[in-house]
């Protein structure tokens, strides 16, 4: 019957527009994924090597303070 089409169309157009929705909710750049994971791993180091800096300096000064 005409009813039933109609709504078998309705409920066509309600999938796709949900499926829609979830792609573009869910899409993820793995480019820009990629890029920040680089810039936290540069931040990371960075951090490192400050703290190897500190912990000489700290030596340094508590050599020079025997």
């Amino acid at each position: 019957s005409m009813e039933v089409a109609n709504a078998a169309d309705v409920q066509a157009d309600v999938v796709a527009q949900a499926r829609s929705l979830r792609a573009s909710v869910s899409g993820v750049s793995l480019n820009e994924e990629a890029v920040q994971l680089i810039e936290f791993q540069r931040a990371y180091e960075a951090m490192a090597r400050m703290t190897t800096v500190l912990n000489e300096m700290t030596e340094t000064i508590l050599t020079i303070l025997r």
